[in-house]
């Protein structure tokens, strides 16, 4: 009798094992799927549901994005680390991470995870747009521009890095140069409107 209750015991902790597996797939795909559906506040219920281990890079991602369009610096910034640390390939966790603390104007800090995020996704345009801004607000113009032309040759549609660049020749001196970025700049704009 004790065997075939111990068998039984063994048999309910093995499929419940099983079943909350399941069930923390079930629970990151329908987390995932409000998310891409913009129901914001509700994915980040369902991802908090989930105890820690269950939690992949992809969801920490996502939780430090929700994290920081809700002004959450603080704890999108740990979100962010954790995607990191789950998967040091996470290039969109480096990118926001550079974000956060380019927003908080600490562009050392800022540089080094635009860099990584360049490292492993090398064309990733906003990150070597963004790599450039921060050089820019460290006058280090040489290197923004350089930054600013790579982020255009992966992306020549997007009007910024033109407006950024023009900004950067009128600072290196070179006007003619700076007033043909500012044209295209002008030009894709007004394509867009």
């Amino acid at each position: 009798m004790k065997r075939i209750a111990i068998l039984l015991i063994l048999m309910l902790t093995v499929s419940s094992c099983c079943f909350a597996e399941f069930s923390a797939d079930e629970l990151k795909k329908q987390g995932i799927a409000l998310y891409s559906q913009n129901d914001i506040s509700g994915a980040y219920k369902i991802f908090l549901n989930l105890d820690e281990a269950s939690r992949d890079s992809e969801i920490y991602l996502l939780m430090g994005n929700i994290l920081q369009d809700q002004n959450g610096p603080i704890e999108a910034i740990y979100h962010f680390q954790k995607a990191i640390e789950l998967d040091k390939k996470n290039y969109k966790a480096y990118y926001n991470l550079g974000n956060m603390y380019l927003e908080d104007n600490k562009l050392n800090s800022a540089i080094s995870n635009y860099q990584k995020a360049i490292k492993y996704k090398p064309d990733f345009a906003y990150a070597y747009y963004n790599l450039g801004i921060c050089e820019y607000k460290l006058f280090d113009y040489k290197n923004a521009k350089k930054h600013f032309v790579k982020a255009m040759t992966k992306k020549p549609t997007e009007p910024d890095f033109y407006y950024n660049l023009s900004l950067t020749y009128t600072k290196l001196g070179n006007n003619e140069k700076a007033k043909e970025a500012m044209d295209v700049y002008t030009k894709l704009k007004n394509e867009q409107i």
